[in-house]
């Protein structure tokens, strides 16, 4: 099997992940899961914010994105 699966809470952070996701591992995703994905991934922001006070960064969606292989500077520097 795919190592990922073997993470604690894997199922809830991929759950988190895609809040639309119905059916997960030939499982059905229940409300009660998505709440308690929900309130996992709020405390490990907590726990960061505890663990290393201000400097934490708070959590952005957007840290998901993909980064593209040339950035738009060596795009231009490239012409």
């Amino acid at each position: 099997g795919n190592p990922c699966c073997e993470e604690p809470d894997y199922r809830l952070a991929v759950i988190n992940e895609m809040p639309s996701l119905e059916i997960f591992d030939e499982h059905v995703v229940t409300i009660q899961e998505k709440e308690r994905a929900k309130a996992l991934i709020a405390a490990d922001v907590a726990s960061l914010a505890v663990a290393f006070g201000r400097r934490a960064p708070q959590y952005d969606l957007l840290w998901g994105e993909k980064v593209p292989k040339v950035s738009p500077l060596e795009r231009d520097a490239g012409k």
